[in-house]
This record gives C-alpha cells, structure tokens and sequence, in this order.
C-alpha cells in the first residue's frame, strides 16, 4: 500500500507505475491498479491494521485480485519513448545525459503517462 500527498491526484481505476532509477538507469518495479484512495485512519479500518506505517495524507489500496509481487525490470532502453502527459514537448520526455543515464529528478513528482507509453510499460510488464 503506496502512500504519498501526490495520490491527491489519483482516482480509483487509475494504475500507478512504479519506477526507479539506479546509476542513471530505469527500471520498472511494479504495477498497482488503484481500487481506493484513503487516509491513514481509514487505510488501518480497510486493512484491519493498526501498525499502517507513515504519515501522509493519502494512501492507494490495490483493487481486490490485482496485487502481484515487485520486480526490477529494466525498461532503459525504452526511456527515450516515454513520453508524459504534457503542453511542452520538451518536458513531456524524459531526458538523457551524454551518458545516457537518466537524472532521476525527472521523477520526483508523478507524471501522467500518455497511452501509447502506459502500453511499452505494459508490454515489458507482462513478458
């Protein structure tokens, strides 16, 4: 159960891409099909637990049936494709060093993703 004050912006029925960067390189960890977005006080009442870690505001709990376990895919060689939602192209993508090596500023706050990238992140996800 993912929590963070940016979930103010996710809906039930949105997926979450989790997503790192490591020595400049991008790797997919997991995937979480938001059914609820709660507080702290009702994510302990959902989930019968009194030991919810944290203290932000907002916390995603998963749709019943669709929890699966993390995983560290590298998805580099597909950062130059993905592409935000965005009124500028230039930071609707992510952007490269000479090294090509992601900055992982670049991902400090959540983007939305456009669809045609929710689908390579999809594609990778699933082989």
């Amino acid at each position: 159960m993912p929590q963070s004050n940016q979930f103010s912006r996710v809906s039930p029925g949105d997926v979450i891409w989790v997503v790192t960067v490591r020595a400049g390189e991008l790797f997919l960890l997991g995937k979480l099909h938001v059914g609820e977005i709660t507080d702290r006080s009702g994510a302990m009442k959902r989930l019968g637990k009194t030991n919810v870690w944290g203290a932000k505001d907002f916390y995603a709990i998963a749709d019943r049936g669709t929890v699966g376990p993390l995983q560290q895919i590298s998805v580099h060689d597909l950062a130059k494709e993905i592409r935000f939602e965005s009124a500028n192209p230039e930071t609707g993508k992510l952007t490269l060093d000479d090294k090509n090596k992601v900055n992982a500023g670049q991902l400090q706050t959540m983007r939305i993703l456009k669809g045609s990238s929710a689908g390579l992140l999809q594609e990778r996800w699933q082989s």
